[in-house]
């Protein structure tokens, strides 16, 4: 912004994760920033916050997805949570087939079956990761199988869980048609129905 011909800082009222995120993507697109916040530092505060799927878009945008993700449960849960979600569809009924398609995401296969058909399989896996609770292992925990079994029992059940985490999923679904002819536009209308079911709420499935 400017004012008699002199560029003029852009002031951003709050360190908060909104006015630190405004603040940081204004300054990665060339604009002066001052950011004002009334506490001498930054450092939790012991609330909690939902982050909705529209914000985790504008973090991936500007590069601070993963590394907000990291910071919220750490890399290891990251990947436990992708296990889990693998696992959980590797065993999808009605003649699905899984694949892992980027980086957070799959793809479910039904060969020979209509969208129709498929429908109440992809809902049902919806649901079972719904209800189902994922014990969080602990940093502790030996990376051999036998140590590991032998620390469990000398410290009781659970004690290799820190928590436990609720985990859903939305889903995409698309078929071929006379207008999806290819295997890239029925995954676009896939993909396309994926980012419906985030914005209407997510954990659900959409076509």
């Amino acid at each position: 912004m400017t004012s008699n011909g002199k560029d003029l800082p852009i002031l951003v009222s709050g360190g908060g994760i909104g006015g630190l995120c405004a603040a940081y993507a204004l300054a990665r697109k060339g604009f002066p920033v001052r950011l004002f916040e009334q506490s001498p530092e930054f450092r939790e505060v012991g609330a909690g916050i939902q982050l909705g799927p529209n914000i985790f878009r504008a973090l991936e945008k500007i590069g601070l997805k993963d590394q907000v993700l990291a910071d919220a449960h750490g890399h290891a849960v990251g990947d436990q949570v992708l296990k889990l979600v693998g696992a959980r569809l590797a065993e999808i009924e009605g003649g699905g087939t899984a694949y892992r398609y980027g980086g957070e995401e799959f793809c479910v296969l039904f060969a020979d079956r209509t969208l129709d058909e498929a429908f109440p399989h992809l809902e049902r896996m919806r649901r079972d990761i719904e209800h189902y609770r994922m014990a969080v292992r602990g940093s502790n925990r030996p990376k051999e199988k036998e140590a590991g079994t032998r620390l469990r029992s000398a410290n009781g059940p659970g004690a290799q869980a820190e928590g436990a985490l609720s985990v859903t999923i939305s889903i995409g679904a698309a078929e071929r048609d006379d207008t999806l002819i290819r295997p890239a536009l029925v995954i676009r209308a896939a993909d396309e129905a994926l980012y419906r079911a985030k914005r209407a709420g997510r954990n659900r499935l959409m076509r």
